[in-house]
């Protein structure tokens, strides 16, 4: 199921390929590992009926930071693996919950990210919510 969302895991999977890790059984998988399995549940899964639930912003600060933070290492792993479907939805998860996540503090930092694992559509909403708040969002480290 991995292969049909991830030319990545087509690949792997694939005898012959010439990619190493199709030889063997195990490979490397970077941590966190909630967001690997996340992302394998993501594949499995048909689009409608994934729960992103446990993403969603929190009243208490911290845990949305923290599930902030497990979307943008979805973000990363989704890039490395170009799960472009997964990709797309956790922008969409990130921006959906707009201001809850996005703040004028932590802004730079989210532009930062997404434009490192090719966000595009999160880095302008990143630029376009700098906008709308009235100060520059010229972020790059």
């Amino acid at each position: 199921m991995l292969s049909t969302q991830s030319p990545y895991f087509k690949v792997l999977f694939k005898a012959n390929s010439g990619f190493k890790e199709s030889n063997q059984v195990a490979f490397q998988v970077p941590e966190p590992y909630e967001t690997i399995r996340f992302a394998i549940y993501y594949g499995e899964t048909e689009p409608h009926e994934v729960n992103w639930s446990s993403f969603y912003p929190s009243q208490y600060l911290e845990s949305t930071a923290d599930n902030l933070d497990n979307l943008l290492d979805i973000l990363r792993v989704a890039d490395m693996f170009s799960m472009m479907h997964l990709h797309s939805d956790v922008q969409r998860q990130i921006i959906r919950n707009g201001t809850s996540f996005i703040r004028p503090e932590n802004v730079c930092q989210i532009q930062d990210i997404a434009e490192e694992w090719n966000g595009k559509l999160l880095s302008s909403y990143c630029r376009i919510f700098g906008t709308l708040n009235s100060f520059d969002v010229s972020c790059r480290k």
